[in-house]
């Protein structure tokens, strides 16, 4: 049991590393799309201010996961 609990841990660590870097990942397209419309508009002669993207906030409902269902199958 207690292998389980620990596994099932590890899983839910794993699962929030990813989404973590998912994130940061969106997070660094969006400043790079941003960049480049920036400069296309400094181009074209009409500049738009620089801007601090804000960090997505972490989600509201918790995370449904694979894993949970699977515990509870593992249990019977």
């Amino acid at each position: 049991m207690q292998a389980q609990q620990a596994a099932y841990e590890a899983a839910l660590a794993e699962e929030r590393r990813i989404r973590q870097e998912n994130e940061q990942k969106q997070a660094a397209e969006m400043a790079q799309m941003y960049n480049y419309i920036r400069g296309l508009s400094v181009q074209m002669g009409n500049p738009i201010p620089a801007m601090q993207f804000p960090m997505a906030p972490p989600p509201t409902t918790p995370l449904v996961s694979i894993l949970k269902t699977l515990q509870f199958f593992l249990k019977y």
